[in-house]
C-alpha cells in the first residue's frame, strides 16, 4: 500500500504543469501573430514605397486568375 501511494506521489510530481504549458503555447502564438502582422506590414510598406499596387490588390488578382 506504501508503495502505491509513493508512485501516485511521484506521478503527480513529474506531471508538467498544463497551465504554465497553456500559458506559455498562447504567449507562443501571440508572439507569432504579431510576426506575421509586422511582416505584412513590411511588406506593404514596401509595396507603397516603390509604387507599386497593395498587397491585398494583387492577391486579388492572383486569386481571380487561379494562379495562386
Amino acid at each position: 500500500m506504501r508503495l502505491l501511494r509513493w508512485r501516485r506521489r511521484e506521478r503527480r510530481a513529474r506531471r508538467p504543469d498544463v497551465a504554465l504549458e497553456r500559458m506559455q503555447a498562447e504567449a507562443a502564438a501571440e508572439a507569432e501573430d504579431h510576426d506575421i502582422d509586422d511582416m505584412l506590414n513590411a511588406i506593404e510598406e514596401h509595396h507603397r514605397r516603390r509604387g507599386a499596387r497593395g498587397l491585398g490588390e494583387e492577391l486579388g488578382d492572383h486569386l481571380q486568375r487561379g494562379t495562386w
